[in-house]
């Protein structure tokens, strides 16, 4: 069951997604695939009979580049978020707030943690800033 999909905005290298389930980060990468078939050339006037390669149509398909797991153990992943410099995201579950970079799928580390025995606030999103890539904002029960 995904949770949330975000685009990632690296264009050098293609198109990728972040998508979440409950307890699993992925990467992905959308590309497009052709489709291709062997055309039979009519040989009536020529000696060789060598066959033709014609695309026959084109499809988006993906492929997980990275699997970033095993970081929210304990609480279910509400949210993720990339931010602009397209090397890190966060990922947030009930308590806590983690960054990641895009190319070491088993570190995080945690930039909030809420104390969690009252349990009367649980964070429920965060976002990165559109375009300062050292900025965030995450919304708990009692607000921002």
């Amino acid at each position: 069951k995904i949770k949330k999909i975000c685009w990632l905005n690296r264009s050098y290298s293609g198109k990728f997604l972040l998508s979440t389930n409950d307890k699993t980060i992925k990467l992905w990468k959308l590309y497009q695939k052709e489709i291709k078939i062997l055309e039979e050339k009519d040989s009536s006037n020529e000696s060789f009979n060598l066959p033709k390669i014609c695309t026959v149509q084109s499809e988006t398909s993906s492929k997980v580049k990275a699997t970033y797991a095993n970081a929210h153990p304990q609480y279910a992943i509400h949210s993720i978020s990339p931010s602009s410099d397209t090397e890190t995201f966060i990922s947030v579950d009930t308590f806590r707030v983690l960054l990641w970079n895009i190319n070491y799928t088993n570190q995080a580390t945690e930039i909030v943690n809420l104390p969690s025995e009252d349990g009367d606030e649980e964070i429920r999103t965060a976002t990165f800033h559109p375009k300062n890539c050292n900025q965030f904002v995450f919304g708990t029960d009692c607000g921002f």
